[in-house]
């Protein structure tokens, strides 16, 4: 509802268009989930973090544009829900995923009115995308050493560990809307 009491359909045009009302996330990209060694937490260890703010009538091929920009490949947008772990990641793969997302993130506004919140998106290449869809444990025995090499930077070696996974259905579907040329 806007400021006149009336309902207003997302990208119609009204006081978000006219102001050009910021949505201001938190997005992570070029790290891997992790558990902590010594709680079992799933955490998001290395990579990039960035705030990345866009109009908040942004378009979904305009929101895919702008991470693809972000992270310099083709990419898998998820966010985190508040009061969520890492282990519920959810995809933004079309328009009515965005406007759900835009949802939570309303959501998180009313709950800090003092616009500190942030929703947490992470970026992922398709290539790390596999068939299962589960959070596959790889090479548990040296988790605690892979888990402070990459909270301290050091990348090298670091391809196991516990990862968010996509199901290819879902990496093909979101290949088709978010390619970009």
């Amino acid at each position: 509802m806007n400021a006149n009491g009336t309902d207003r359909v997302r990208g119609e045009p009204g006081e978000d268009s006219v102001f050009g009302m910021k949505v201001k996330f938190l997005c992570n990209f070029g790290g891997k989930i992790m558990l902590r060694p010594s709680d079992g937490i799933l955490r998001y260890v290395g990579g990039k973090t960035r705030i990345i703010s866009f109009r908040k009538d942004m378009s979904f091929n305009d929101l895919v544009q702008k991470m693809v920009e972000t992270y310099g490949q083709s990419v898998v947008i998820k966010y985190q829900l508040p009061e969520e772990d890492l282990d519920a990641l959810v995809s933004v793969l079309c328009p009515e995923d965005l406007d759900n997302m835009m949802d939570e993130y309303d959501k998180l506004l009313e709950r800090f009115s003092d616009g500190s919140a942030k929703l947490r998106v992470f970026l992922f290449s398709a290539s790390e995308l596999d068939h299962s869809g589960h959070v596959q444990l790889r090479d548990s025995h040296d988790n605690g050493q892979r888990y402070m090499e990459a909270v301290n930077g050091v990348m090298d070696g670091i391809g196991s560990g516990i990862t968010r996974k996509e199901s290819i259905v879902s990496a093909t579907l979101c290949s088709r809307p978010c390619r970009i040329i």
